[in-house]
């Protein structure tokens, strides 16, 4: 595992011949692939011998060589000495492959302000002529074919850096992306963000393996080992869910939502409906939702191209150069205040949505357990449809923000009210629902009795009005002010909770809805005031703001 002998197996293996420029020396490439390539290329091996003891009773001796998993990875460039003269070497490309392809200058010219642009069809051309707005390129001699922009590779180069030097990476690739051209910015402090928490939180559970799995989970492994895949899973389908609305794929990400919801609603039905039995056969829901979501991210990967950073052979020019260190760090600081806010508003999610049921259950003595699970199921009952709702309105935070940075307060607004309405006509459809039919449904369902209509209305209306907080806290991310609305939750949480331990009413069920709602109301117009202030769109001490290209700026929020 020493570095030097794993560097020394890249070279080996045909790695260093393959990166840098054309007219340069083979260089090393970032990646120590010599030391994991060969780890995970033996883990596989291993898994392949146990399998094959398990079928046959015989085993196998694994080796890998350090060379050999190098060669692996770099497979594919080198089959191109299939199309050269014997004996001619594979040659290297530097950041560019063909035509356009290429890495380019950004704003303000720092070491890491560059965006990967990737064109591999004419449809993919024609989209980034009218992208940057120079149709002359489309017919223009030099540039018809690919093969002539192969050719003129040098000019169309520097065509499109005057373009992308105009414009941060982050404003380039979400204008180029939303039109159909796969370019990418570093998306180094979102990733190293989530990392980050996904590593202390992987490290937590691990020293605290015995009291969690004794103590909490009644001496249930299987229960740890889910509750650590859920929040990963969690954490992964969170990063997609910015991926995708970073890129402008909405549908995308309303997608991923609408299958996260689903997916915990029918494994939940399914214990309720006798399909599944036991603890850990509801609790594999909670993992499945998020891997389950999963699935609609490799559809928005066509139109992207990973940031390869590298050297390039084009200079960029002017700017200021900066720290990457210090670009880094702030970057940190400024989505570090952002994420501490945001864990702030999820754990009062969770409260608000679980916090009855554990309340009733530990006050009411021996009757409530019982009485929790009513509530529990009420709760399932009327907030089910509108969880789905939420593949809808969840994905309304990049178009207000775009909108937000354009100073558009008006369709800011405007959007904001459509939202909120479409949640008001739905919700009180269900509450109509529940109201006709609601006892019956449960009864269906739970195969129980003894549910009353009023408690189901209360909490289908209390569902309506999160929803709307949960709309206008998007607003309020989109102004840059999460912790504020951080605060908010918090106090539409103190008013819930103050409601669960006042006995508003008898009925333990129905007290449940009534302090859900009631708190929810709370929350719902806290983040109301806090949208209608105004606030100057340049600012935002959390930081959370997408400034957008000057040209075609009045483009924003077409759809």
């Amino acid at each position: 595992r020493d570095q030097r002998v794993a560097r020394t197996a890249q070279a080996a293996g045909g790695c260093f011949s393959l990166t840098g420029t054309p007219d340069g020396p083979p260089m090393r490439p970032g990646q120590t692939m010599g030391d994991t390539g060969s780890g995970m290329t033996l883990a596989l091996q291993i898994l392949a011998a146990y399998i094959q003891r398990l079928r046959t009773g015989e085993g196998q001796m694994v080796e890998v060589s350090m060379q050999e998993a190098s060669a692996n990875f770099v497979r594919c460039p080198l089959s191109h000495r299939e199309r050269l003269a014997p004996g001619t070497p594979v040659p290297r490309r530097g950041n560019g492959t063909a035509g356009p392809t290429n890495l380019y200058p950004c704003a303000p010219g720092g070491p890491n302000d560059w965006l990967y642009i990737m064109i591999v069809t004419t449809r993919m051309w024609d989209a980034l002529c009218t992208a940057i707005d120079r149709p002359d390129l489309a017919v223009d001699e030099r540039f018809a074919t690919p093969k002539a922009r192969a050719a003129n590779s040098a000019a169309l180069y520097d065509e499109i850096a005057a373009w992308t030097r105009q414009r941060t990476k982050f404003e380039a690739m979400e204008w180029l992306g939303s039109r159909g051209v796969p370019a990418s910015a570093h998306l180094r402090s979102a990733a190293a963000i989530q990392i980050g928490l996904a590593a202390v939180f992987t490290a937590l559970a691990w020293a605290l393996r015995t009291p969690l799995e004794d103590h909490v989970l009644g001496g249930r492994s299987a229960l740890y080992w889910i509750l650590v895949g859920t929040v990963l899973a969690y954490a992964a389908s969170y990063f997609a869910r910015g991926f995708l609305a970073g890129h402008g794929r909405f549908g995308l990400y309303g997608g991923l939502v609408l299958l996260e919801a689903t997916t915990r609603c029918l494994f939940a039905l399914a214990a309720v409906a006798g399909v599944t039995h036991g603890q850990t056969a509801v609790a594999l829901g909670m993992v499945a939702a998020p891997l389950v979501s999963l699935t609609v991210v490799p559809w928005g990967l066509p139109r992207l191209a990973p940031y390869r950073p590298a050297n390039a052979s084009h200079s960029s020019g002017g700017g200021a150069p900066a720290s990457g260190a210090r670009e880094l760090a702030g970057g940190l600081r400024q989505g570090g205040t952002f994420a501490g806010a945001v864990i702030v508003i999820m754990a009062c999610e969770q409260t608000f949505l679980n916090a009855g049921p554990l309340l009733v259950k530990v006050t009411d003595g021996t009757a409530g357990a019982a009485l929790a699970g009513q509530a529990f199921n009420v709760l399932l009952i009327a907030r089910a449809p509108l969880q789905l709702f939420q593949a809808v309105q969840t994905s309304i935070l990049p178009h207000l923000t775009r909108l937000r940075a354009a100073g558009e307060r008006d369709s800011f607004r405007r959007s904001v009210g459509v939202t909120v309405a479409a949640i008001a006509v739905f919700a009180s459809c269900v509450a109509l629902a529940m109201a006709v039919a609601g006892p019956t449904l449960m009864r269906l369902l739970f195969g129980s009795g003894g549910y009353e209509r009023l408690p189901l209305v209360v909490m289908a209306l209390g569902m309506g009005v999160y929803l709307s907080a949960a709309t206008l806290n998007q607003a309020a991310l989109a102004e840059g002010r999460a912790a504020a609305a951080a605060a908010c939750w918090l106090t539409g949480l103190a008013a819930f909770v103050t409601a669960l331990l006042v006995p508003i009413v008898d009925d333990r069920v129905l007290h449940v809805a009534s302090a859900y709602s009631l708190g929810a109301a709370v929350l719902c117009v806290l983040l109301a005031r806090l949208v209608v202030q105004r606030r100057p769109p340049a600012g935002g001490s959390d930081g959370l703001e997408h400034r957008l290209p000057a040209a075609r700026a009045g483009d924003v929020g077409r759809s």
